[in-house]
């Protein structure tokens, strides 16, 4: 399939040079989908679920980033809805030369701001059939929207969006949208598009762990039923631009959970080393792939620990059925 101009244009902004992955032609994958598609959704317990203010989450986001990025730059680009627009157009006109893109990008770097992660404009909503979480960028209209000048602009954030329903954790979810800001505002920080959901899905789990092993068994449980979706619209989407973002996401569960299985039984020494590797991939020393290579994490070896769970969790309904 061919890439559509929407997905070119995102990779351009992102920095992202390809959008594929040989694991999903392979029998990995296969058996992967095998064991999900049809697999049983799991009701959560919502009485567990709880709804915080956004004092609180600025302070656990703030805590959290503390606990494991230390003392590394926790600032992104940042700038309101307003008149940026306008003043491109007014400055370079309304068909930028491409003699003109690099000063451009300049410009929008000069006209945003840096501010900590956390302090990026935060809005609590309570929506059903929304996601969890979003961090939103500045929307560039058509005279700037435009592949070669997007390669050219710095990633600037305009504020985050937590949902307060169904959320099985509010906490981890803002954790995973701010970690999707820092990694955003290195272009490079990986080269495919496939591993965008990747770390920020694994920081959440490590802190729905610190949360309280009921965050964590509710986070596991989302999980299986998100994967069980992803998996079965791959299989149906003729779209390549739906396609890729199925993958994105199923890629994500898969490496997340081996990375997460390597640090949670892992001795302190290694728990620090992992937190260590991704805060220079978060300050653009080291690149996702550095990452996967260093510790050795693979989609193959992810879908196995994740048909394992499936296994254990078809098992225990036959028991109860039984």
């Amino acid at each position: 399939m061919k890439i559509d101009d929407e997905l070119k244009k995102e990779m351009a902004y992102f920095g992202y040079k390809k959008c594929t992955s040989k694991f999903f032609e392979s029998n990995d994958f296969y058996r992967l989908k095998g064991y999900f598609i049809d697999l049983p959704h799991i009701d959560q317990n919502i009485s567990n679920f709880k709804i915080y203010d956004k004092v609180t989450l600025i302070k656990y986001g703030k805590y959290f980033l503390n606990r494991h990025l230390g003392d590394a730059n926790k600032e992104v680009r940042y700038l309101e809805f307003g008149s940026l627009n306008h003043r491109l157009r007014k400055k370079f006109g309304v068909y930028p030369s491409k003699e003109n893109y690099e000063k451009i990008g300049k410009y929008v770097n000069k006209k945003s701001m840096y501010v900590n992660a956390y302090e990026v404009p935060l809005t609590i909503i309570n929506a059903e059939n929304r996601e969890l979480g979003s961090c939103y960028q500045y929307i560039f209209d058509y005279a700037f929207n435009e592949t070669g000048i997007l390669k050219k602009l710095p990633v600037v954030e305009t504020g985050v969006e937590i949902n307060a329903s169904d959320n099985h954790s509010m906490k981890s979810t803002y954790i995973h949208e701010l970690y999707h800001m820092l990694l955003f505002r290195n272009k490079g920080y990986t080269s495919n598009l496939l591993y965008e959901e990747f770390i920020p899905y694994f920081v959440q789990k490590v802190s729905s762990i610190e949360i309280s092993d009921g965050v964590l068994e509710s986070d596991n449980i989302y999980r299986l039923n998100i994967l069980s979706n992803f998996l079965n619209n791959y299989s149906l989407d003729d779209n390549y631009y739906d396609k890729v973002f199925d993958a994105e996401y199923i890629m994500a569960f898969v490496l997340s959970e081996n990375l997460f299985i390597k640090y949670i039984s892992g001795s302190d020494k290694i728990k620090k080393e992992i937190d260590s590797y991704i805060k220079n991939v978060v300050t653009g020393k080291k690149r996702i792939e550095d990452l996967l290579e260093k510790f050795n994490i693979t989609p193959e070896e992810g879908s196995k620990i994740l048909i394992n769970k499936s296994k254990k969790l078809r098992r225990e309904e036959f028991i109860q059925k039984n």
